[in-house]
């Protein structure tokens, strides 16, 4: 089964209005960052590079109501993960015993449990026990869940690229002839065009997005040719018998007030986004 909620990050570049990208949440407190939760894990230091390759860092915590929101966010979103703990900017590496953030920000508060952080060598870095929010000095070179603080997006109505942050490939729109028959079929592809180039979306792509993903057959190839779309997947039905038709609904109900994956929601997680009587909903799927 093609699943669509593998999230990416992205970037757009536009030039007006700041929203966090797709996949990540606003910061309680910081309002101008926003928490991306990755789901691989990894070494502390590698974590970082990753987050410094979106363009963000391990995340820094300077008041009880932002550790609060952090590890409370993790615990509903890395519900797969077997560790108690995860990875954030708190570390000793440079300056032991004294403690740092990635970011440079100022180490201005601290959650320590009971003992902690342990002076022991290779326990340099910080993690958050998800239960409870207490940190823990852990070895750096332990594989763990993390998480990265990023900027929003800064966007407007006209696309100029789209640019994935995993390996900075840059994907210009537009640079494919479309047939006059082949369109969108939702508003919001420039917003998603992100997916364009990414295998896990192609279903849904060359659904909703055809023209904005240059998706449309021409006189050689059709890029859709084999690809299972998803007006080809069974719909939820209505009322009472309203139900998901995908089975990682619950894993990804973070995303239920996404305005930007509603179509998908409506179709694939009406039951858990509670979208069963959205009369929205019915106009995305005619």
């Amino acid at each position: 089964m093609f699943y669509i909620f593998f999230l990416v990050f992205f970037y757009f570049i536009f030039s007006t209005n700041a929203t966090c990208p797709l996949g990540s949440i606003p910061f309680i407190s910081d309002k101008t960052g926003c928490l991306y939760f990755p789901k691989d894990k990894t070494y502390f230091l590698d974590a970082e590079l990753a987050c410094t390759n979106l363009s963000g860092h391990l995340p820094s915590v300077h008041n009880k109501m932002e550790n609060m929101f952090l590890s409370q966010e993790a615990l509903k979103i890395f519900t797969e993960s077997t560790d108690s703990d995860f990875w954030f900017g708190a570390n000793d590496i440079n300056s032991s015993p004294k403690w740092s953030w990635m970011d440079n920000t100022p180490f201005d508060y601290e959650n320590w449990d009971k003992a902690q952080p342990q002076n022991i060598s290779d326990n340099d870095c910080g993690a958050i026990i998800m239960e409870g929010g207490k940190w823990k000095a852990a070895n750096c070179y332990m594989q763990k869940s993390y998480v990265c603080m990023v900027s929003p997006l800064i966007h407007s109505t006209t696309v100029a690229s789209i640019t994935t942050l995993s390996f900075g490939t840059t994907v210009e729109m537009g640079t494919t002839p479309v047939g006059d028959d082949c369109t969108d079929t939702i508003s919001d592809c420039a917003k998603t065009a992100y997916a364009c180039t990414d295998d896990k979306y192609k279903s849904v792509m060359c659904t909703l997005c055809k023209k904005t993903c240059n998706l449309c057959p021409n006189n050689t190839t059709d890029p859709c040719a084999g690809v299972v779309t998803v007006s080809t997947l069974p719909p939820p039905t209505a009322g009472s018998q309203c139900i998901d038709t995908a089975t990682n609904c619950g894993a990804t109900s973070y995303e239920c007030k996404n305005s930007l994956y509603k179509p998908i929601m409506c179709k694939y997680c009406k039951k858990t986004c509670n979208l069963c009587n959205d009369p929205h909903c019915s106009t995305y799927f005619d």
